[in-house]
C-alpha cells in the first residue's frame, strides 16, 4: 500500500491594511456597509457621536411638566410629579453616553498606538 501523499492548502494572500467589500449576493449591488472590519476613524466617530448625544439628552427640560395645571386631577398630578425623576434618569443617561465615547476614545487610541508598534515590530524581522 503506497503512503498517502499530505493534501496541501496554498497559501493565502495577505490581509489587507484597510477593510475589504465583502461580496454582495448575485445580482444584488455591493453596498458601502457591507464591509467587514473598521477603521479608527470610524471608531472615532462613533465616540464622539456618543459624547454629543449626551449632551443632548442631558439639556432635556422637564419643566413643563412641573408647571401642568389642572385641579384635583390625578393624571395633571402624575405628570407634575415626572418632572424630577425623568430629569434624573436624563441626566444618568446623558453623563453615561457621555462617559462610553470617553472610554471608546481611549480604547481607539491604544488600539491604534499597539497596532502601530506591533506591526513595526513584526517588520523589523529580518527577511529570509
Amino acid at each position: 500500500m503506497a503512503p498517502k501523499t499530505p493534501p496541501t492548502t496554498p497559501p493565502r494572500a495577505p490581509m489587507p491594511a484597510e477593510p475589504g467589500v465583502v461580496p454582495a449576493p448575485p445580482g444584488q449591488p455591493v453596498q458601502k456597509s457591507a464591509q467587514f472590519g473598521i477603521l479608527p476613524s470610524q471608531v472615532s466617530d462613533i465616540a464622539n457621536k456618543w459624547k454629543n448625544e449626551g449632551d443632548a439628552v442631558n439639556g432635556l427640560d422637564f419643566s413643563a411638566l412641573g408647571a401642568a395645571k389642572g385641579e384635583g386631577s390625578t393624571t395633571f398630578a402624575a405628570v407634575r410629579a415626572v418632572q424630577g425623576p425623568a430629569k434624573k434618569a436624563t441626566d444618568s443617561i446623558g453623563e453615561r453616553l457621555k462617559t462610553l465615547g470617553t472610554k471608546l476614545e481611549a480604547f481607539n487610541s491604544r488600539v491604534v498606538e499597539t497596532d502601530a508598534r506591533v506591526a513595526a515590530d513584526i517588520r523589523s524581522v529580518a527577511e529570509r
